[in-house]
């Protein structure tokens, strides 16, 4: 400006740090069992995050990744650190974080059991809790099975049962349950002492006696083929819804003893053999000629008393006493008679 001359003048300038911009921490509530989660904040600066817990009871935190899993119940503050450098300042965000208890996921498979099993103990589901569990049969099937007050189970008859398994409560996990059926089979009969006493051709017909069986089912009768030999209905023959064993010709059949099913247990048979034995045809003849035969004389149609005796079988003679040099006896091939001949 007129009047006054040129001058300089200098100044020092001091530009400070910039502050940090951290996002906010958006962390919900936990259940316990969640998966495992991380912390992600941004920022303007890039300074280095650290991470962590004021409550390690209930977050286990990972201070240089950020990640961090559920150990507990409770309420814990999640705090993220950035470390300053030389353009920002550092700073710092938390939430507050509150985990309740979860819910366990139950799986169970109760198995099979059979009719007449003892009481037992059931398998308990899988579960990542550690409560105990109780058990309970539906009302509708309180029949077929029941829960003794220690808990085990007792079978009472055939059929499918629907359970319910109850998991308590405890530190970290709610209560929860599962239903499941479990089946119970039907049992195979035990059957035993099937026996046929063998007889004598010409005996009288008899009845069976029943095996004995833990099925309460009545017991059938048939006779079957036997292993070696084809079907001879001809030896005997039962009649049908009976056990009356009417007998026929001699020889060996097998008998077949069935039960039906019931309510508790399967079909089930059991075999046994039978012999019905040849009679002794002639215990003793004795033939009365009425005559004394002599030289030359012919007796036809010799009439013959036949003493305990019953078969079928064609009767041949033969002179014993006192031989043939007083007479024989030969059968006439025209007529079939047999004929005594005096010498």
């Amino acid at each position: 400006a007129k009047g006054y001359a040129e001058a300089t003048a200098t100044a020092k300038v001091t530009i400070g740090k910039a502050a940090v911009k951290i996002s906010d921490l958006l962390v919900a509530d936990r259940e316990f069992g969640s998966a495992d989660f991380s912390l992600k904040p941004t920022s303007n600066s890039e300074g280095k995050f650290t991470y962590s817990t004021d409550n390690t009871d209930v977050f286990k935190v990972d201070a240089e990744t950020g990640s961090v899993r559920v150990v507990g119940v409770g309420t814990a503050t999640l705090s993220v650190k950035q470390v300053a450098t030389a353009n920002y300042e550092g700073g710092s965000v938390s939430a507050t974080v509150t985990v309740k208890k979860g819910t366990p996921t139950l799986t169970w498979n109760p198995g099979t059991k059979t009719f007449g099993d003892p009481e037992s103990d059931l398998v308990n589901p899988d579960s990542p809790s550690s409560g105990k569990f109780t058990f309970s049969v539906a009302t509708a099937d309180a029949s077929r099975a029941r829960i003794t007050s220690t808990g085990r189970l007792v079978v009472l008859r055939a059929g499918t049962v629907s359970l319910t398994a109850t998991q308590a409560a405890t530190t970290n996990w709610n209560e929860a349950s599962v239903t499941s059926t479990l089946t119970i089979d039907k049992a195979s009969p035990t059957i035993t002492g099937f026996n046929i006493p063998s007889k004598t051709y010409g005996d009288a017909n008899f009845a069976l006696t029943a095996p004995t069986s833990d099925s309460p089912a009545d017991f059938t009768y048939a006779i079957v083929p036997l292993s070696s030999a084809p079907l001879s209905p001809a030896v005997a023959s039962i009649t049908p819804g009976t056990n009356i064993l009417s007998l026929g010709m001699a020889g060996t059949i097998r008998v077949i003893a069935r039960q039906e099913a019931t309510d508790n247990f399967t079909a089930g048979n059991v075999t046994a053999t039978f012999i019905l034995n040849k009679a002794s045809q002639i215990t003793n003849a004795s033939p009365d000629f009425g005559f004394t035969p002599t030289s030359g004389l012919v007796q036809t149609n010799i009439p013959l008393s036949l003493v305990g005796g019953a078969g079928q079988g064609e009767v041949t003679y033969t002179v014993v006493s006192p031989g043939a040099a007083f007479c024989t006896v030969s059968k006439d091939q025209n007529t079939g008679d047999w004929k005594l001949y005096a010498q």
